[in-house]
């Protein structure tokens, strides 16, 4: 298991050349998600899950679903579903079978392994959520939820006005 401290500083070879953001809450809300999205991926690839496969399978803890309602609820698009489900397939996590009222539709469903990943992955969340949050007080980790939730709900109708939604917005 890679403990969180060798993830080590947060530079990238696929940004440089990029102009550095001003200082600012902006600034602060990118260094903090690059941090917790490679965090995130370390730790995920400790239980042997990719980046999103941990969304998917808490979906698929309350029973199987469709790819269509996969993608709508991961804001993401079928093919990228198909993509995920093919390889968490492979890895024996999730298993097809017809829908029993339409055959022409695939449910997806996880496995037992699937199940015990999703677990691990709950567990790796807690750990996230910790190193996110380490050094705050109770008090200011709840302020601190409460201000980033009112900062995506204004980025989110931001968004919504363009047309867009969050899992449209490229990233670095």
């Amino acid at each position: 298991m890679v403990p969180i401290a060798s993830v080590g500083p947060m530079t990238s070879d696929r940004c440089a050349g990029r102009p550095e953001l001003p200082e600012g809450v902006g600034a602060a809300l990118i260094r903090a998600s690059r941090a917790h999205r490679t965090l995130a991926a370390a730790l995920l690839a400790d239980i042997g899950l990719h980046p999103g496969q941990e969304a998917l399978a808490f979906l698929l803890e309350d029973g199987p679903r469709s790819p269509g309602e996969l993608a709508a609820a991961l804001w993401i698009e079928p093919p990228t579903v198909t993509k995920m489900v093919q390889r968490m397939e492979r890895a024996g996590l999730v298993e097809r079978s017809p829908s029993l009222t339409d055959r022409r539709v695939q449910r997806i469903d996880l496995t037992s392994a699937g199940r015990d990943a999703a677990a691990a992955a709950r567990a790796m969340w807690e750990r996230l959520e910790s190193a996110s949050t380490g050094g705050l007080t109770d008090r200011q980790r709840a302020e601190l939820e409460r201000l980033l939730t009112r900062s995506a709900e204004g980025l989110e109708a931001a968004l919504a006005a363009r047309g867009a939604r969050p899992g449209d917005a490229p990233t670095c």
